[in-house]
């Protein structure tokens, strides 16, 4: 007879829940691993939201599955000032074998996100739930090219 586990405390339920990711973040991540790319953009296609979130829990996967070499990028505020040296930033990541997962702004919003979005290899688009148009979506492939995506995702919208 195997001894009975003891229930997991709000603690173990707690440092869980900090520890590991999301397990749509997992699926997410196997997903995006069957596309060849050392550089992803996760852009949003809405203007002003964010996908820091997405960012930081597909390199928190990348830590779990020993992928040491993924680094982040927030490229939120780059302006067309900076786009030429992101853009070398991400050039010498791949040089050196990483990848590299970053985040911007909505291409609609600004031209740098736009420029730098096409810069990478592959392209997630995020639409945020009742705050995303499809003629936003629609709009944000056109600027960026067809070719660049390998996914869309779908999230709640927050405040």
């Amino acid at each position: 007879m195997k001894p009975a586990l003891a229930p997991p405390t709000q603690l173990d339920q707690l440092l869980y829940d900090y520890l590991v990711p999301d397990q749509q973040a997992q699926e997410l991540w196997f997903s995006l691993e069957r596309e060849p790319w050392n550089s992803l953009a996760v852009v949003p296609a809405a203007a002003g939201a964010s996908t820091a979130n997405i960012v930081k829990s597909l390199k928190e996967v990348a830590e779990m599955r020993g992928l040491v070499q993924v680094q982040t990028i927030d490229a939120n505020r780059v302006g067309l000032a900076e786009v030429g040296e992101a853009q070398q930033k991400l050039q010498t990541f791949a040089q050196l074998g990483h990848k590299v997962i970053f985040n911007t702004a909505s291409p609609v919003e600004t031209p740098a996100a736009a420029a730098l979005v096409r810069a990478a290899d592959a392209v997630l688009l995020v639409a945020h739930l009742e705050r995303t148009y499809v003629a936003d979506m629609q709009r944000v492939v056109a600027i960026v090219g067809r070719e660049k995506f390998i996914g869309c995702v779908t999230v709640q919208a927050r405040g």
